[in-house]
């Protein structure tokens, strides 16, 4: 969770928010122009508290939120799915491990972007 401290030091690229905001489509203006100034503009959590009147509690939910989302779009390859598993805790462990190492593996050696199709050109 992002707090007071750490809020000033995690920074998003316009990219990367826009990326984040993508996933909140109700965020209101004032939330996302908050999260914005957290985020990308790295501008002091006790500014914003006073500009807003906010908590640096509120506010740092506002941030975890927005960064959470960013995370969950590039922590993991694309084509994975959440699941909820049940099963004996050693089992689970083994397969913690393998999923961490595929995941390493994906990011550290990524399938190069798919190549677009091409429309055939008219004739005539």
């Amino acid at each position: 969770m992002l707090n007071h401290e750490n809020q000033s030091t995690i920074r998003l690229s316009e990219e990367q928010f826009a990326q984040a905001i993508a996933k909140s489509p109700r965020m209101v203006e004032k939330t996302r122009a908050i999260a914005h100034a957290l985020l990308v503009e790295g501008r002091p959590p006790a500014d914003l508290a006073a500009k807003y009147d906010l908590s640096l509690a509120r506010l740092s939910q506002i941030g975890t939120k927005v960064y959470n989302d960013y995370l969950a779009d590039v922590q993991y390859p694309p084509d994975w799915v959440k699941a909820e598993v049940i099963a004996p805790s050693d089992m689970l462990e083994e397969f913690r491990a393998q999923v961490e190492s595929r995941r390493l593996e994906y990011f550290a050696n990524p399938p190069a972007p798919a190549a677009r199709k091409r429309r055939p050109k008219k004739v005539g």
